[in-house]
């Protein structure tokens, strides 16, 4: 039997591992927001669009290039506690995967010339998105081994030498100032990708295993239209806008870049709300209470921030990025529907319906695709900005219908849902009015 000292300690451990992983990701999310004026100081509208463009790429590319094979590091850990683990295998995969990946895209690329801003930037986009594969491998493996602290040293690590080197480059640099920008970043992920590397086959050694393959790729492998889904509702945007203008690019990556924070909040406050959620569901107890709590707090911060935008534009931007105010609107309301999404995806999630919630993520990034192809080339940024909303409506939609009418679950009322669509969208239409009418 655990004495209540040990139960004690556990939970001394958990709540620090919690603080260490919320602190570490709020001390990035701080180093990218306080940089951000310096390197705007510098860079133009076109020129942060186009790093903006590289990073796209990079992060549709590593989903491919390891087989998505990070997702399966955790499940693979504790699966395999009492046995020899082969966790290098993954590196493997990842390697394997990326020389045949990389080789295939600048092959296609000399033949087609799909890529428009030259061989070199590819070249070193697909360097970082290499080395970005290990470093999430390493770090997974960091996450399974449940050390919270080393976590977050890596993750900040790479977020200051990215920071510091993309600083001193392009405040030298008179040109090209994107890629010098891509530059810092590739820099970065190579000294954390290959310490996190070296540290894992130190640990595991370097043999890998077959039948640990056939283990990661049969967890992995189905996850990979999830996963690339999520990311293109995060990113194809600026690949649409970047047809129209780079300029709009670096805006409208500037307004996602502050509304995020939005998002951030919806997230953490469905951590927040899962564990009571699940426990009142399991003990058949009344849950609803911690979804009005919850939905007060996120409210606040949606007024707050959508009114109180005009001075986070004014601090981290300048003149060039102002039109961010009548797009930061709109992504909030699409934010605001995810918020409400997380609460309807939970019952999904607790009674094992995860097929579904990876089914709807894919409907919703056709959706964003079909939108953006029609809207960006006639309203630019506006139609980026709209897209991102319908898809996050059509998210909200489908997983309402889903557990109300597939799972017979009623989170809320009609009236209740009404007034809380009223509490969404008539801010921002007020926003919207405000500052079109300036």
């Amino acid at each position: 039997m655990i004495s209540s000292k040990k139960i004690i300690i556990r939970l001394k451990n958990i709540i620090g591992n919690e603080f260490i992983y919320i602190g570490s990701d709020i001390l990035i999310k701080a180093i990218a927001f306080i940089s951000m004026p310096f390197f705007l100081n510098v860079m133009s509208t076109e020129e942060f669009g186009e790093f903006n463009v590289y990073l796209t790429y990079s992060s549709i590319f590593v989903v491919f290039f390891g087989f998505n094979v990070s997702k399966a590091i955790v499940k693979y850990y504790i699966d395999n506690e009492n046995s020899k683990r082969y966790l290098a295998t993954s590196i493997w995969i990842m390697i394997i995967g990326s020389l045949v990946f990389s080789s295939l895209i600048y092959i296609f690329n000399l033949s087609f010339g799909f890529f428009k801003y030259g061989n070199k930037v590819l070249a070193i986009i697909l360097v970082e998105t290499v080395f970005n594969g290990l470093e999430g491998i390493g770090l997974e493996v960091i996450r399974s081994e449940k050390n919270a602290l080393l976590y977050g040293l890596a993750c900040i690590l790479k977020s200051i030498i990215s920071t510091v080197l993309g600083l001193i480059l392009v405040y030298n640099m008179h040109e090209d100032l994107a890629f010098w920008r891509l530059i810092s970043v590739c820099i970065s992920s190579m000294i954390i990708g290959a310490l996190l590397v070296i540290r894992l086959m130190f640990k595991e050694g370097t043999r890998g295993n077959i039948r640990t393959a056939r283990y990661m790729l049969s967890f992995s492998i189905p996850l990979i239209p999830y996963t690339l889904s999520t990311t293109i509702l995060a990113h194809v945007n600026k690949l649409f806008l970047s047809g129209v203008s780079l300029s709009e690019v670096g805006i409208y990556s500037f307004a996602s870049n502050l509304a995020m924070i939005i998002y951030i909040i919806a997230i953490a406050l469905n951590r927040s709300l899962q564990p009571n959620l699940f426990e009142a569901l399991r003990d058949g107890k009344n849950y609803r209470r911690y979804f009005k709590k919850n939905i007060i707090i996120f409210y606040f911060f949606y007024l707050s921030f959508i009114f109180g935008m005009d001075i986070l534009v004014w601090i981290f931007g300048n003149t060039a990025y102002f039109g961010a105010t009548k797009v930061i609107p709109i992504l909030l309301l699409g934010y605001g529907y995810f918020f409400e999404y997380s609460l309807y995806v939970n019952f999904m999630y607790y009674y094992k319906k995860n097929y579904a919630v990876s089914v709807f993520s894919i409907i919703s990034a056709v959706i964003i695709i079909i939108f953006n192809s029609l809207l960006i080339p006639r309203f630019g940024f506006y139609g980026a900005a709209i897209s991102t909303a319908i898809s996050y409506f059509s998210l909200f939609i489908l997983g309402s219908i889903r557990v109300s009418k597939k799972m017979n679950i009623f989170v809320f009322k009609w009236t209740e849902q009404l007034i809380f669509q009223i509490m969404l969208i008539a801010p921002v239409l007020l926003k919207l009015f405000i500052e079109f009418n300036k």
